[in-house]
């Protein structure tokens, strides 16, 4: 007997089946944010605004 059970040995995830609707998203949000990057350039904030 374990003193400490976080799993309990009958679980039944299948982590695979959503593999490929996560790699779309994935991708999704990558290219949006390199798209955001590209159009709107990168904001430096207050530390190298200058002043």
């Amino acid at each position: 007997m374990k003193l400490l059970k976080l799993v309990p040995e009958d679980t039944n995830i299948k982590f695979l089946k959503w593999r490929v609707p996560f790699y779309v998203v994935s991708m999704i949000l990558i290219a949006a944010s390199w798209g955001l990057v590209v159009t709107k350039g990168l904001n430096y904030g207050v530390d190298f605004a200058g002043g």
